[in-house]
C-alpha cells in the first residue's frame, strides 16, 4: 500500500524505519482518540460534554499530539 517491500537487508533499512513509525504513529492516534471515547461511560453519547473543564486532561493530550507529529515530521526530514 505505501509501496514498502518486505526490508530484510541493509539497503532498505530507511524504508522499513519509515514504515515502523508509520505504524508507532497510527498507533498513538487510535490511543489518543481512544482517551476521547473513554472520558464517557454508562452509555452517554457526547464526550465533548466537559472535555474544556479538565485542564491536565487537556494538557497530557495536546502535548502527546504535537510529540508525536514533531517525531513523525524528524524521521520523515519535514
Amino acid at each position: 500500500m505505501f509501496d514498502f517491500d518486505n526490508a530484510n537487508n541493509n539497503e532498505e533499512m530507511p524504508k522499513r524505519n519509515i514504515h515502523y513509525t508509520m505504524v508507532f504513529t497510527a498507533f498513538v492516534f487510535m490511543t489518543l482518540f481512544n482517551e476521547l471515547n473513554a472520558r464517557k461511560v454508562h452509555g452517554e453519547r457526547n464526550f465533548f460534554r466537559g472535555l474544556l473543564d479538565n485542564y491536565l486532561f487537556i494538557a497530557i493530550w495536546i502535548s502527546t499530539f504535537v510529540i508525536t507529529v514533531s517525531i513523525e515530521c524528524v524521521r520523515q526530514r519535514c
